[in-house]
């Protein structure tokens, strides 16, 4: 502080205004934030990790038959990204970022300019948030549908926030914050799970339904490290690993009248079903659900579940366990869902990738195996 000295006279006092434009570069801070070019530099680096091998990725991809649009991501088959909790809509600035990083490294990935076409090819197809304020700020800067809750995102008529009848776009992509607040450790003794009718277990299923409806390709599912994140993927897949039935998957203390529960069935006559009757907390399965068999070690074919000839009306896991021969440690129990999901979770932190912070998140990647069949499938 001591070896500052303030100037007394203008700088470029000399100069006039014309000779202080074409002889001095300076930035002029007009409608830009400090930390632009830090966010672009951030994304660059990724780009320049994983650029080339997206590129070989969309150019490699081989069709199979001549109505194939080719590779995700291509001009004939662009990447449509719908979100939902979607607060600022980070997920498709991050992809127009991508896209102008991969524009500015052509060079480098020796990717010829062909008329308009970009590297990779993306549209922000619709939008769905339920706060106001972020309605407004995305309504300004986005020009996607704009939808007012997730929780109607599966109605008959979906109407979007200014009350007109929108269908849902077609969309392969589609990427779910849903709310942590009643997942979140700062609520200590006071969170809640999925099934107790808060904000996050009502969102989080209702991205599910969206899910099994519109049946996209991928998804991305974010939430806090705290989450249920083995139910989730529950859910989603509609398999429980027979081995984890022991592991209290619940995010808070289960009351004594539900501990040491079993899942129970029920028998349908009718369509000759097993059907979940009673679900314990600390599975991630739906009431009603139906099942599809079970899986032998890391087979890949599901095998049928035959009903315990000693019960008449209901029966528990366990009882169909004994009944089947199925091992505890090594199978895996099927419900029937609309299509397959497989899924993975991986855990970030922003400090890893370049901000100057601690902010820890989980991430769900759910994908569509190739084969419906292959529900083992690990891409």
């Amino acid at each position: 502080a001591d070896s500052f000295q303030p100037l007394s006279t203008p700088l470029y006092s000399r100069l006039s205004l014309d000779e202080i434009h074409t002889q001095k570069e300076f930035l002029d801070p007009c409608g830009m934030e400090a930390t632009d070019d830090v966010i672009d530099r951030l994304v660059g680096d990724q780009v320049d990790k994983l650029g080339g091998l997206l590129h070989r990725a969309i150019q490699r991809t081989v069709k199979k038959t001549e109505t194939d649009k080719g590779a995700l991501g291509s001009g004939k088959n662009p990447l449509l990204l719908g979100t939902a909790c979607s607060g600022t809509d980070a997920p498709a600035l991050a992809l127009s970022i991508v896209q102008e990083q991969l524009e500015l490294r052509r060079d480098r990935l020796n990717v010829s300019k062909d008329g308009d076409d970009k590297i990779f090819e993306y549209d922000h197809v619709f939008s769905c948030e339920v706060d106001p304020f972020k309605q407004a700020y995305l309504a300004r800067n986005f020009d996607s549908v704009l939808y007012p809750d997730i929780v109607k995102l599966t109605d008959k008529k979906v109407r979007d926030v200014y009350g007109q009848e929108k269908p849902l776009p077609e969309f392969n992509m589609f990427v779910a914050g849903t709310s942590c607040k009643n997942f979140s450790m700062l609520r200590s003794n006071k969170r809640i799970d999925i099934e107790d009718k808060g904000c996050s277990g009502e969102t989080f299923l209702a991205a599910t339904e969206v899910l099994f409806q519109e049946k996209p390709a991928y998804a991305i599912f974010e939430n806090v490290i705290g989450a249920p994140w083995a139910k989730m993927q529950e859910y989603i897949t509609g398999r429980v690993k027979l081995s984890d039935c022991d592991i209290n998957k619940a995010i808070k203390d289960i009351a004594s009248k539900d501990k040491g529960k079993d899942l129970e069935f029920i028998w349908e006559e009718k369509g000759k079903k097993i059907v979940v009757d009673r679900v314990p907390p600390v599975y991630g399965v739906r009431a009603g659900a139906v099942v599809a068999g079970y899986l032998k070690g890391t087979e890949k074919k599901v095998r049928d579940i035959a009903w315990p000839t000693s019960k008449k009306g209901t029966c528990t896991l366990t009882n169909l366990i004994r009944e089947n021969g199925i091992s505890k440690k090594d199978d895996t129990l099927v419900l029937q869902t609309e299509c397959t999901y497989c899924t993975h979770i991986v855990k970030v932190d922003t400090k890893d990738y370049g901000l100057p912070q601690t902010r820890q998140r989980t991430y769900m990647f759910v994908w569509r195996p190739d084969d419906d069949d292959n529900v083992n499938d690990d891409l």
